[in-house]
């Protein structure tokens, strides 16, 4: 697989076909905000992951965009337009760019997710659950 962490994510936007983005949200002390998505799930079926969703293609959003909009249909919190999110990983799969943002936050916040997850909670890099999605568990280990 070729390595496009090089390439920026505007410039990948103009040579892929858009597929989805998430948000991974640590606290000052170290916690990650993981939902675990429901075993009917079509992608992820009862593992553990982050908020994320598909690029909305009809209004040609950006993948910042889509990650922003994703994580707040997922978890009813909205990350402030000031905030800024770092992409930290970026790879692809069946034709299709996955984009990771890393959300960096004083403390935790309520969560309140939505129908495509059955739980949610903070967990610390020794501490995370299983089954979890490979990316995500590579990225934390990664920061």
């Amino acid at each position: 697989m070729p390595n496009i962490n090089h390439i920026s994510p505007e410039e990948l936007s103009k040579i892929m076909k858009p597929g989805a983005a998430g948000v991974l949200t640590m606290t000052a002390s170290g916690e990650f905000l993981l939902t675990k998505r429901t075993k009917k799930a079509h992608y992820l079926g009862g593992h553990w992951s982050v908020p994320s969703g598909e690029v909305n293609v009809n209004s040609l959003e950006s993948m910042e965009d889509c990650a922003r909009r994703e994580f707040f249909e997922e978890t009813t919190h909205q990350i402030p337009s000031d905030a800024k999110l770092t992409c930290i990983d970026r790879y692809f799969t069946d034709g299709r760019m996955y984009f990771l943002f890393l959300y960096k936050v004083k403390k935790r916040f309520f969560v309140k997710i939505d129908w495509e997850h059955e739980d949610v909670n903070w967990f610390t890099k020794d501490n995370l659950p299983e089954p979890m999605s490979s990316q995500i568990y590579d990225a934390i280990q990664r920061i």
